[in-house]
């Protein structure tokens, strides 16, 4: 299942009822951030067991710390990174 929101409380209601395998989640969003998903997919097995891959224009260190703190397993800085992105999202599919 493929879906995507532009605020965090959605977010984390369609990861809860679709269980993906593969989250890609932005920092920013319109509303909420990244952040509080990354949180409450640590609540739940399947959030925790799920592939977390974070995207942001806002690559800091900072941000990819917490990122990894909060149980992000890769984290790539849009600007740079995208196609990183999809080289992972084929090894995973593979």
């Amino acid at each position: 299942m493929i879906g995507h929101s532009e605020a965090a409380n959605d977010a984390i209601m369609g990861i809860a009822t679709a269980q993906p395998d593969l989250v890609i989640i932005d920092i920013q969003l319109r509303s909420g951030t990244g952040f509080e998903v990354l949180k409450a997919l640590q609540t739940t097995e399947r959030g925790r067991s799920a592939t977390k891959v974070v995207i942001t224009n806002h690559a800091s260190p900072e941000y990819r710390d917490h990122s990894f703190q909060l149980g992000a397993d890769a984290f790539f800085d849009k600007s740079s990174e995208a196609s990183q992105v999809l080289e992972l999202i084929q090894k995973l599919a593979a």
